[in-house]
């Protein structure tokens, strides 16, 4: 009995930490802050109920859509296979950042298991409950930094400053979860209840004291909090204090929920909403509606919760609504107003916001859905199959050297890296799940009813947002929850039979299934958490590399290179099997043989490790263009390298054929093995994709070959760029430097003119600086 309770409130415990603290996880030691850590996370709470699975003499009776979900996991297992994927090693594991392969899918359906096993309806009561404070806990967050409280000083360049994410790493992750959490608050909130109890105060002496002591420990978690006490940013207090200040939260708003207040509702709603609003993501906003606008119209088929509605509604006093009303307006006009915008914005233009935003995604990923019909181009390879694909339009919207993640539309992502045969299996589960919540619902009470309603909505928002966006952990972490609990309804409407007892080897089977799943996720997860960590920590040593203050010595320099390359090579050590740890490896070594180039050995070294990432993802153009990159500088030590250089760079055009930038390096390795004519052509190939980036990036060769001491190849480099783009405003600038350099001066005033006379933007023409002094400096 006591090992019963003890296996209960361990399983509790378990299904809280994953859906209250996946959300809220950031880890700033890893390189990746966000999916890694959430991923792993998940992995190792799932560990102690395998445990318990071993225990376990039964299993529960097969679900069709257990079968379904397995007939789906077999799909995506086929896309990893060598013969279809792209990178199989990519596969298997995920593209870094996304984490989106079959490691994290296999993951999500050990806790679908999991769940299968131990839900009930009082269990996906709780989950309502903590997705639901999570939920409010993150749109505080949001808020917050919308303010400029943040526990992070994150860098301006990385994140968009009229967008929030919270601790999900994106606005569009954050919006999501926040779409998929308001069913489940609306059912927890306005399901026949007993009368509120109006007696009790929220706002009793100790619960004031416990909101207070969150707040000012809350504050002190954030950087701003520390700096205005004087305090010097310190990651251990800082965690420290977000942990104390989230549990005092924590205690206040379960004290506050239980209650079960109208005002408290209300507030809770209130934040939900701007929180939402917060995040400026359309897609997230359309499926919190279409989500809201589902649960209504199910709630309201209940004709005794709709007339305890219309009572309680008819008590509320319309002076106190009134003003309730005019507040959250203002607050949401006032709080929402660059979402509104943008909202209006892309109604009134809606075609041009589609080709801005996802049209120039779509398209390529159905170009790569035609060509690979059948089993795609291998699950989580999209971002190295997309610039075969692409032509040049992503890139003049999200730049030159980007490459789309994924399709932005979960439809198309699993088409494009499983084919059709994927996207057959996930569209039978969606049907699946439909007929299962139709029948589950049909066949319950009232009370089950209720939860079925949150269920279904809570899915809908889930893809509809989908359909412009794609899933991350905590939110896919959800929606494996809602299969299993309809599957859990449905099973208890059909008074499915008990677990069966196991025969002989089904039994032994089961045990080894569960031993293996058990040493996999304790033995990956935590070698690639180290890993990460240890590639984050060489990454510090890389930026001060880079961005080296004036004071910073050579010695120094090659100090920071030595350990970068140490930690990454503890990375490789630790997890040898993710492509980017060697490919980061290989440029550090390439960061160090320019401190040092007396010798080729650096770049030996670099190229043996880019020539790794190219045998684990073979159609990477960007691989092949680092390690073209190296064959070039080699060259200055023996021509050998030189054919080399331009096989390699020829392949990253093979695989990104529209890339200004990629061409322009392959013409410079064809020019230097004497094909010159085919140089030319690759030339004018660049500028007719794009003439403003083919010159920018001929100005940037140039200012290279200048400080390198070669004149001649920068001259002839600007020339080509100010012939290629007569309206560059960039070609003639760097042309005017290098006047000015060479102290001609009545030419480089004629260029700086010149370049004036197109009124630059500073925008679209950051480089282009100081041109007044220049100016006035050629005139002297």
């Amino acid at each position: 009995m006591l090992n019963q309770k003890i296996t209960g409130k361990l399983i509790d415990l378990s299904l809280i930490f994953g859906f209250f603290f996946t959300p809220l996880l950031f880890f700033t030691q890893t390189h990746d802050q966000f999916e890694l850590p959430k991923i792993i996370f998940l992995v190792l709470l799932a560990a102690p109920l395998l445990v318990l699975e071993l225990g376990e003499k039964k299993i529960p009776k097969n679900h069709p859509l257990t079968l379904l979900l397995l007939i789906f996991f077999l799909t995506q297992a086929i896309a990893c296979l060598p013969a279809v994927s792209l990178s199989w090693i990519t596969s298997l594991g995920g593209d870094y950042e996304n984490f989106a392969g079959l490691f994290t899918l296999l993951t999500y359906l050990i806790w679908y298991f999991l769940f299968m096993r131990v839900l009930n309806p009082k269990r996906i009561e709780k989950v309502f409950y903590f997705i639901s404070l999570t939920a409010f806990f993150s749109s505080l967050h949001a808020i917050a930094q919308h303010y400029q409280f943040d526990f992070i000083q994150w860098n301006p360049e990385s994140v968009n400053a009229t967008r929030e994410f919270a601790a999900m790493g994106n606005p569009n992750f954050l919006s999501a979860y926040i779409a998929m959490s308001i069913p489940l608050f609306l059912t927890l909130s306005f399901r026949n209840q007993p009368e509120e109890t109006q007696t009790k105060s929220i706002f009793s002496p100790s619960y004031i004291l416990v909101l207070l002591v969150a707040a000012a420990f809350l504050f002190l978690g954030t950087a701003k909090g520390q700096l205005s006490l004087h305090l010097d940013p310190n990651n251990g207090f800082s965690f420290a204090a977000r942990t104390i200040g989230l549990f005092c939260l924590s205690l206040f708003c379960i004290h506050a929920s239980r209650l079960q207040l109208l005002p408290v509702r209300i507030f809770t709603i209130t934040v939900l909403i701007l929180g939402l609003l917060s995040t400026a993501s359309r897609g997230g906003f359309l499926g919190a509606v279409i989500g809201a606008a589902v649960w209504l119209l199910l709630a309201f088929r209940d004709q005794e919760w709709k007339e305890n509605l219309y009572q309680r509604w008819a008590l509320v006093s319309k002076v106190q609504l009134g003003a309730s009303s005019v507040i959250l307006g203002l607050l949401l006009l006032v709080f929402g107003w660059s979402f509104i915008q943008r909202l209006f914005e892309s109604a009134i233009h809606a075609s041009r916001s589609l080709a801005t935003s996802r049209l120039h995604i779509w398209r390529p990923a159905l170009e790569i859905v035609k060509t690979n019909p059948f089993f795609g181009v291998g699950l989580d390879t999209f971002k190295i199959a997309f610039p075969f694909y692409s032509g040049i339009e992503f890139n003049q919207i999200d730049g030159l050297f980007m490459s789309s993640r994924m399709a932005h539309n979960e439809l198309l992502q699993i088409a494009a890296t499983s084919g059709l045969v994927g996207l057959a299996a996930y569209l039978a589960l969606l049907a699946a799940f439909a007929l299962t919540w139709f029948k589950a619902y049909q066949a319950a009470g009232a009370h089950g009813r209720w939860f079925l309603i949150a269920l279904l909505s809570c899915s809908v928002a889930y893809q509809i947002q989908n359909l412009f966006s794609f899933g991350v952990a905590a939110i896919n972490f959800v929606w494996f929850f809602l299969l299993a609990a309809v599957a859990t309804f449905h099973k208890t409407s059909q008074n499915a039979e008990s677990p069966a007892k196991l025969a002989f080897l089904s039994f032994y089977f089961h045990k080894l299934m569960v031993c293996f799943l058990l040493v996999l996720v304790i033995f990956f997860p935590v070698r690639r958490l180290a890993a990460d960590i240890a590639y984050g920590r060489g990454d510090v040593y890389s930026g001060a590399i880079k961005n080296p203050d004036s004071q910073t010595t050579k010695e120094a320099l090659t100090y920071y290179s030595d350990t970068e390359i140490h930690y990454l090579n503890r990375a490789l050590q630790l997890f040898p099997w993710d492509v980017k740890y060697n490919l980061y490896t290989g440029q550090a070594y390439e960061q160090r043989a320019r401190l040092d180039s007396t010798k080729p050995d650096w770049f030996l070294n670099a190229l043996f490790y880019y020539q790794k990432a190219v045998q684990m993802s073979p159609a990477n153009a960007y691989y092949y263009n680092d390690e073209g990159r190296v064959y070039s500088a080699l060259s200055a030590y023996s021509d050998q390298y030189k054919e080399k250089a331009e096989q390699a760079y020829g392949q990253s055009v093979h695989f990104s054929p529209a890339s200004p930038y990629f061409i322009l390096n392959w013409m410079t390795s064809l020019e230097k093995i004497g094909k010159t004519e085919e140089a030319r052509k690759e030339t004018q190939k660049a500028f007719d994709s794009d003439p403003t980036f083919s010159a920018k990036i001929l100005s940037q060769m140039a200012f290279e070959k200048y400080q390198a001491g070669d004149k001649a190849d920068a001259f002839r480099y600007v020339n080509l760029a100010a012939q290629g783009n007569t309206l560059s405003a960039e070609a003639y600038y760097c042309r005017g430097i290098i006047y000015l350099s060479e102290k001609d001066k009545k030419k480089a005033l004629n260029d700086f003119l010149y370049v004036q006379s197109l009124h630059p933007d500073p925008f679209k023409n950051s480089s282009v600086q100081h041109l007044d002094e220049l100016i006035q400096e050629s005139q002297k």
